[in-house]
């Protein structure tokens, strides 16, 4: 029997099974096709890690091996799944960093993230500080990594309502922003991705630039999952076809936009006594916080004295707006919770996070530990606060692609998801109509009164 070492580091996490060799004229190689190959998906919750994972592989949500999607986060654990074609390509479907279950600072234990070969870091957002910390640690280890920035069909389709919209100078204020205003360190290549449409913008890039940069030993291997996107994947897979070559794969992401409309009429019967109302607007980035400012006073983003709003995070300072028709109420937009800027543990200090009256929680996937993190201060300080879930709209776009698909069900899912108290609103960022809106009111007009006879 010959003895031989697989090439390449094999982490403990994967079996090692025997495989046909093949033999060369005084040298002995594995086939490229049977060499393993680990990649993990990581981020937070709800960025759309799982349906990358399909995408990846090439494979339908309905598929029968597919990872399980949908509006909470699917994976409790790391999670392997085979290529369908090539069972040695394994993809790791991470649990999301920074929930409840996973906080940021057990997440490199738990999740043994040293077992990996490859690691794919994605966002829905701007990219954050625990995506960062992701980053930091995979270049440590000395390994590659890339930065997948998803639901960029969701980010086109909100701009879209501006006046001066365009596609190109939305696109490139993603990217510039996320590669030169997040990152303190040389960031490597962002890639911007649709999650129902691989065809368009940054999936081949991706494709690509995979192929070229991974160690010799494991190109041949990747090669084999990725798509007939572009003429330089198909020409390498010409060059790697010492073996019979077929391909799979897509791309995806999941959903992003903004929150809720109109508040116009609120205070218009408890706001005699014109006492000082200060309401913070708090959440983490990208999470639709200064399209909530904008909806609360009752004016749209266009409105010259709107909110700054965009597809980057568009608070930097604190800011006051007014409510037009009862100037005593202010909304502060913060700015979000866990970025490079205001980094989770130094957020409350710089944000002055106790002068505020009453608090609004915003978060566009379920509650993250940042997100309980506030609420859990804002319950020290025995002050009122209430979650509010937005971009509902995107959630039941994305859902209606499912096989099975029952609103009223999916709505309950949402709700049971997020915490029990205080209640949680789910608000569509265009359709003020829908949903919760109006419940919102009803909630806001019932407790203002106590809120107003408050010691400020």
């Amino acid at each position: 029997v010959l003895g031989i070492g697989l090439p390449g580091w094999i982490p403990p996490c994967v079996q090692v099974v025997c495989v046909p060799l093949t033999l060369y004229v005084g040298s002995v190689t594995l086939e490229p096709w049977k060499i393993p190959l680990n990649i993990a998906i990581t981020g937070e919750s709800g960025s759309g890690k799982s349906t990358f994972v399909n995408a990846f592989r090439g494979i339908g949500e309905g598929h029968k091996e597919a990872a399980p999607t949908g509006a909470q986060e699917s994976s409790k654990d790391p999670i392997p799944y085979f290529h369908p074609d090539y069972p040695n390509v394994k993809l790791w479907d991470l649990p999301g960093i920074g929930t409840m279950k996973l906080r940021a600072a057990r997440y490199l234990e738990r999740v043994k993230f040293k077992s990996f070969d490859f690691f794919i870091v994605i966002s829905d957002t701007g990219f954050r500080e625990n995506d960062v910390k992701l980053a930091q640690e995979i270049r440590r280890m000395k390994k590659k990594f890339y930065f997948v920035r998803s639901k960029i069909d969701n980010d086109i389709r909100a701009a879209e309502r501006k006046v001066d919209f365009s596609t190109e100078r939305t696109l490139e204020k993603i990217k510039d922003t996320t590669v030169k205003g997040e990152f303190f360190f040389s960031s490597p290549q962002v890639f911007l991705l649709s999650n129902f449409e691989p065809h368009l913008y940054e999936f081949p890039t991706l494709q690509e630039t995979l192929g070229r940069e991974l160690p010799a030993h494991k190109r041949d291997t990747l090669l084999y999952v990725m798509s007939n996107t572009s003429l330089e994947i198909i020409e390498k897979k010409k060059e790697a076809f010492q073996s019979e070559i077929k391909l799979y794969a897509g791309l995806s992401g999941t959903v992003a936009a903004v929150p809720v409309p109109g508040l116009s009429v609120l205070f218009k019967t408890h706001l005699e006594e014109k006492k000082k109302i200060n309401i913070a607007i708090t959440g983490e980035s990208g999470s639709g916080k200064s399209t909530f400012v904008n909806a609360f006073r009752g004016i749209s983003d266009g409105d010259e004295r709107a909110a700054p709003t965009g597809v980057i995070e568009s608070s930097k300072d604190l800011i006051p707006y007014f409510h037009p028709e009862h100037p005593n109420v202010k909304l502060w937009d913060l700015p979000g919770i866990g970025t490079i800027e205001f980094p989770a543990v130094k957020y409350l200090e710089l944000v002055k996070f106790e002068r505020f009256d009453f608090f609004i929680i915003i978060s566009d996937t379920g509650f993250r530990e940042n997100d309980v993190k506030l609420a859990q201060e804002i319950q020290k300080m025995k002050k009122k606060f209430y979650f509010v879930r937005s971009k509902i709209d995107n959630d039941i776009q994305a859902a209606k692609r499912k096989r099975y698909f029952n609103n009223e069900e999916y709505l309950a899912q949402l709700r049971v998801n997020c915490f029990e108290s205080p209640q949680v609103f789910l608000v569509s960022s265009f359709e003020s109509h829908l949903y919760d809106f109006s419940l919102l009111q009803q909630t806001f007009e019932r407790d203002l009164p106590e809120l107003l006879l408050a010691e400020h």
